[in-house]
């Protein structure tokens, strides 16, 4: 099993963000029909810093299969809310788990998490990373 290490996917990450800047991502990287994104995996517990939507807490992903607009789903405690990307507005509930306080602490900070910087690669936001997985899952 090849371990890929947390310098090696912010090098991979800088390089896709340099792609999409110079307009050279016409097509995905890779043959994506089976991949699934998640996102939380890169806004992870690390060095003692307080996340907004921490990986061992929160589930945050983008479906490969999934339909436009831009948009991620955040989950929890059975909830599986999903979010556009650009505006942070809350696009459909698929399914409503029995804490209320889940869903209302997600609406009230999805917008603040977006504009934060990645935990991964700082230099980008939230949202910025999420445009680029978008991309290059979806093409």
């Amino acid at each position: 099993m090849n371990i890929i290490t947390e310098k090696q996917i912010a090098k991979t990450i800088k390089n896709v963000i340099n792609e999409y800047i110079e307009g050279n991502l016409a097509t995905p990287l890779v043959d994506n029909s089976e991949m699934i994104v998640e996102m939380a995996r890169i806004n992870m517990n690390e060095n003692g810093k307080k996340f907004i939507f921490p990986s061992n807490a929160w589930e945050i992903k983008i479906w490969s299969d999934d339909h436009n607009p831009p948009h991620f789903h955040i989950m929890r405690n059975g909830w599986n809310v999903s979010f556009v990307i650009e505006t942070g507005e809350r696009l459909e509930i698929l399914s409503r788990g029995s804490e209320s306080t889940d869903l209302d602490y997600m609406c009230a900070n999805v917008t603040k998490w977006l504009d934060s910087p990645c935990a991964l690669l700082p230099q980008i936001t939230n949202r910025q990373n999420a445009n680029i997985q978008w991309i290059q899952i979806h093409g």
